[in-house]
């Protein structure tokens, strides 16, 4: 293998490795802010202005986008 193949298979790998990681931070934004609507649905006595739980929906929400956009400016190989 030259080492021009091989550094297109070291980007190929670092790409799939950071997708991977930007599932799991997806998969772990939608399950951690549906129970927070949850535990807000339960809680709440319906008379709220401002639902609580958009807070950490929409601050986390901007630091997924980051990262999506970071997983998709990488160079291809």
């Amino acid at each position: 293998m030259n080492e021009d193949a091989f550094d297109r298979a070291v980007v190929r790998h670092v790409r799939s490795d950071a997708r991977y990681g930007f599932r799991i931070h997806a998969a772990v934004y939608v399950a951690v802010n549906l129970f927070l609507v949850v535990i807000w649905a339960l809680t709440s006595d319906g008379f709220e202005v401002m639902p609580w739980f958009l807070f950490p929906l929409g601050g986390w929400g901007i630091g997924i986008a980051a990262h999506y956009a970071a997983v998709r400016a990488r160079p291809a190989p």
